[in-house]
């Protein structure tokens, strides 16, 4: 999306948010001890991007396919282990998380050297050790691998030439499923949880949306994904550490869905993504109806956040300009749900 924008539009935007932002307190830090999403706390330091969702909504919609089909193998392996660990999704709690390394920069993409690329993580389910208990009983043991040091024992899922999938249970009960090339780079990277400010963000969203992603801001900032506009680049601030978003669809497809965009970093830089954040907004909110809600801004000195309600079309506008133009929300013919 071309970031142009109505002054006259922006500056109703602007106004609204100072309104807002003026009523709320600016506290100097946030409270020792993150309480951000478990998928937040366990994303890979090397990833460049992760997309998250409930299980019972995503294999209801196709957004979360769509995203998968362009990393090949990964629709395969996360199908694999729903058929052989028997979940259902109907009533069911637990999340799957997407954990990208680096994007494929075109459908060309060679599937092994892709299936490296990316980790599928499932955590919250209702009963986890039934769970993993079909994990031990579905797939065979082969070797472990150190996860936040702690040997944990590998489950052989699927061999192709020379990609390993394999599936093992990380120190917290999540079970992470990918290429071994993958698996060690989570073993050696270690997870955001060691970024108390990365964190801070990931408490400004809530963790039982439907949909949710995470953003490397570095990896913005080297163009990901290819389509990125030049101007959005330029106005990325420095010493930004994490990125994360929510959206909570609406029932009917053609009413606002609520979005939660929350950015943490440096005091410097917060400064300067306040700025950004609200432009961000403005320039797709020119986009169809305008909101029947102001924006709610949050600022703190290392984190920063905006609540709104925002049309499908605005959506994709806002996804498509942090880099994630192959993940859209009209990309299925099945109705959202919430």
């Amino acid at each position: 999306m071309r970031m142009g924008r109505s002054t006259a539009g922006i500056a109703r935007m602007t106004l609204g948010m100072a309104a807002v932002l003026a009523l709320t307190p600016v506290l100097g830090c946030h409270p020792k001890g993150s309480k951000a999403p478990a998928w937040v706390q366990s994303a890979p330091l090397g990833c460049s991007m992760a997309l998250s969702g409930q299980l019972g909504w995503l294999v209801e919609n196709r957004e979360f396919q769509a995203a998968l089909a362009k990393f090949p193998l990964a629709d395969q392996t996360l199908d694999l282990f729903l058929r052989k660990a028997k979940i259902h999704p109907e009533g069911e709690t637990g999340r799957v998380t997407l954990y990208v390394f680096d994007l494929p920069k075109d459908s060309n993409g060679k599937p092994e050297a892709m299936a490296g690329e990316f980790l599928i993580q499932f955590d919250g389910f209702r009963d986890p050790r039934a769970l993993q208990l079909a994990l031990a009983e579905s797939f065979p043991p082969e070797g472990s691998i150190v996860i936040d040091k702690k040997d944990c024992p590998l489950y052989v899922m699927m061999d192709i030439n020379n990609v390993k999938v394999r599936a093992l249970v990380d120190p917290q009960q999540r079970i992470l499923v990918g290429d071994l090339r993958a698996l060690g780079r989570r073993s050696s990277q270690g997870t955001f949880s060691q970024r108390p400010n990365a964190m801070g963000a990931g408490e400004w969203i809530d963790p039982t949306a439907p949909i949710a992603g995470f953003v490397n801001p570095d990896a913005l900032l080297k163009g990901i994904g290819s389509k990125l506009p030049g101007e959005v680049t330029r106005e990325i601030p420095q010493g930004l550490d994490s990125l994360v978003w929510s959206i909570t669809p609406a029932p009917d497809p053609k009413s606002p869905h609520r979005l939660e965009l929350a950015i943490g970093g440096s005091p410097e830089a917060i400064n300067q993504a306040s700025h950004w954040v609200q432009r961000l907004v403005a320039a797709a909110g020119q986009i169809g109806v305008q909101q029947q809600v102001a924006p709610v801004l949050m600022q703190e000195k290392t984190r920063v956040g905006i609540r709104c309600t925002a049309t499908s079309d605005q959506l994709n506008a806002i996804l498509s300009n942090l880099g994630q133009p192959w993940f859209s929300l009209n990309s299925g013919k099945k109705p959202l749900k919430a």
